[in-house]
């Protein structure tokens, strides 16, 4: 192979990387909000981690009297944040397979003029 061989696929090569560079950035921007909204809905951030938050505040405060209240609210923050119920992938395939259910059955009573509602 000579030189001026190789520049015409080299430059095809060239161009097949800029544009598959191009395609991931796209899509990308695309599953960026759904990558997100998955990481919440498998990955749920625990509401306890502020009372736990609130807590330790309470805690730091000069009053003498705050341990009271802040020691329990540490306590059980901390402890309950480890307690939340994330969604497995197998609850989404359930919920999936129902939407698409309910979606189905809609169609097929919109279609025959009877609609039978569970």
């Amino acid at each position: 192979m000579t030189a001026a061989d190789a520049i015409p696929k080299i430059n095809a090569y060239t161009k097949s990387l800029k544009e598959t560079t191009k395609l991931y950035s796209e899509n990308s921007k695309i599953a960026s909000p759904v990558k997100k909204s998955l990481k919440q809905l498998t990955n749920p951030s625990s509401p306890w981690k502020s009372v736990s938050a609130v807590g330790m505040a309470i805690i730091l405060s000069p009053d003498p009297f705050s341990d009271v209240v802040g020691v329990p609210l540490f306590l059980i923050g901390a402890g309950l944040s480890k307690y939340r119920s994330p969604a497995s992938m197998g609850d989404i395939c359930k919920q999936h397979q129902k939407t698409f259910r309910a979606i189905k059955e809609l169609k097929e009573g919109l279609r025959l003029g009877t609609l039978h509602l569970h």
